[in-house]
């Protein structure tokens, strides 16, 4: 659960500032404004660093999750001399307590908490020498914005703040891609009291880097175009997989819930596709051979002849929209979803629909799970104000961020909603095609001859 970001020289975004997020996020905008660069693509490019299998690797920016090129592709103006920068803020409830210790021989012990940093910055440069990306500078602060851990990159050394002044020059940071924590370097002090304080700090930083890493890996994803369901998936033997974010393991991942006889993943799924958006009949698993090896998602014709139909026949908004609400239903507690454009191949009632399987999935307890979503729906965005409106949705679980394009750089404004789902202040451009249409027909007509 992320509680902001900021990026500056990324992509079209010169500077994004703080982006202050809530439970439920909508990204709007004209196309190519740079909706995704604000907040979508550098939270992937945060997830998909690390989680990449080499430590050393300090940013990804073509990976599994999003290809943004090389350093050069990504950088503000392609400027070699820009520094990218990268700060966000994790909710302190997605972060467990911990608490370390180390006895000592005389029976005195030392009792250490992982240090209470949730907002981390850092800015990164290219050496064109060696054709790779390095860390120049990165901050590790409180929520009320106290330095916890700083370092400030001076040739092959870094200069420390932050850290106990008794520590210093007895500890230097490490990295585990971008993220540092300190550990012990060169001579060992003589006391021996000290010593035992750099390890467990040292212990309980290293699970602390460790718990904001988790916290990033559950970071979910629904690519703008989805993969159409195939006729058959072959399941096989293999262990279950996520779901992709282009709804790649689909069948594989319906099959093991219900192998596993809870089946409420494909329930959530018949609920919202047969009961609440009412585009099918119920939707079951169809084994195709004998040992269970080959599938088809299937759906009741709705007919009274008892036939079924291969999802595969159906339109292509079904296909868009079955790995929406899978991942939608398999987002864990404190767990972020980006979605971009769940809306497509679908009719207004359905894209309306949307807007009720978000909020209705954000549960009751606020900061539970979080979704980013990149819409062009306005029947999106309707329904979220008139559930607001209604009291079912709380204003301030909602955040809407409008993006434009001006000169060349991406600009982002967020539009503030009062409690009853109401802009105080219409933005201009948002969503304004629908009244320009409408005053442009009704100007027609009125130039219409009588009985023309």
């Amino acid at each position: 659960m992320f509680e902001s970001i900021r990026v500056r020289n990324f992509r079209s975004v010169e500077d994004s500032r703080t982006l202050r997020l809530a439970d439920l996020n909508l990204v709007v905008g004209p196309n190519n404004s740079g909706k995704s660069s604000c907040l979508i693509y550098p939270l992937l490019m945060i997830k998909q660093t690390l989680e990449d299998p080499g430590d050393d690797n300090c940013l990804v920016t073509s990976g599994p999750q999003v290809d943004l090129g090389g350093y050069l592709n990504l950088i503000h103006r392609g400027d070699p001399k820009a520094h990218l920068a990268v700060e966000f803020a994790i909710k302190p409830e997605a972060l467990p307590r911990r608490r370390f210790a180390i006895e000592f021989r005389n029976g005195h012990g030392l009792s250490v908490e992982p240090p209470p940093f949730v907002r981390f910055s850092a800015s990164f440069y290219f050496d064109a020498s060696e054709n790779r990306v390095g860390i120049e500078h990165f901050e590790l602060r409180t929520r009320s914005g106290r330095i916890v851990f700083e370092g400030i990159r001076k040739g092959n050394t870094w200069e420390i703040a932050g850290l106990p002044e008794k520590m210093a020059g007895y500890v230097a940071p490490r990295f585990r891609h971008f993220l540092p924590y300190p550990g012990p370097c060169g001579e060992p002090p003589k006391e021996r009291a000290l010593v035992a304080e750099i390890l467990a700090r040292s212990q309980a930083w290293f699970a602390r880097v460790s718990d904001v890493a988790r916290a990033a890996k559950r970071i979910r994803y629904v690519t703008p175009i989805r993969e159409v369901i195939p006729r058959h998936g072959l399941i096989g033997k293999m262990p279950s997989s996520e779901l992709g974010p282009k709804g790649a393991n689909l069948m594989r991942v319906l099959a093991e819930d219900v192998r596993a006889q809870s089946g409420e993943l494909l329930r959530a799924l018949n609920h919202w596709l047969s009961r609440r958006l009412g585009l099918m009949g119920n939707v079951k698993l169809r084994f195709v051979d004998k040992a269970k090896t080959i599938v088809s998602l299937v759906a009741d014709a709705q007919d009274d002849e008892g036939h079924w139909i291969n999802l595969a026949d159906m339109g292509c908004g079904v296909s868009q929209l079955v790995p929406v609400i899978v991942q939608t239903v398999l987002l864990p507690e404190n767990g972020c979803l980006l979605i971009e454009q769940p809306e497509i191949h679908l009719h207004p009632a359905a894209q309306a629909g949307l807007a009720d399987l978000f909020v209705e999935m954000l549960g009751a307890e606020k900061g539970r799970r979080q979704f980013i979503v990149e819409t062009h729906s306005e029947h999106l965005v309707l329904r979220v104000r008139r559930r607001i409106a209604e009291g079912k949705l709380d204003a301030s679980r909602v955040k809407i961020f409008f993006v434009q394009m001006k000169a060349g750089r991406t600009w982002v404004r967020q539009l503030r909603l009062d409690r009853s789902g109401h802009f105080p202040r219409w933005p201009r451009g948002f969503f304004e095609e629908g009244y320009r249409e409408a005053e442009a027909l009704a100007t027609a007509q009125s130039t219409v001859p009588a009985g023309g």
